[in-house]
């Protein structure tokens, strides 16, 4: 089953589980931490968006739902 056309465009996740980090750093410092969050064990297996911004700083999401359905439909 294939994401959403919105999470595919913007990397947002709207599921229940998803996780929503925000961060109010310049977009290399953000997307620094992100980079580092994704490749962590907390991380491994989930689905991890590209940066949004949100007024006054960067974001992403965290989501293991998104995974788990695509590994289901494979």
């Amino acid at each position: 089953m294939k994401q959403p056309a919105d999470v595919a465009s913007s990397g947002y996740c709207e599921h229940p589980s998803a996780r929503h980090i925000k961060l109010y750093l310049p977009y290399a410092d953000a997307n620094v931490i992100r980079v580092r969050t994704s490749q962590g064990p907390e991380s491994q297996g989930a689905h991890v968006s590209w940066l949004y911004e949100i007024p006054g700083g960067w974001g992403w999401t965290i989501c293991r739902e998104c995974r788990a359905r695509d590994a289901r439909s494979a």
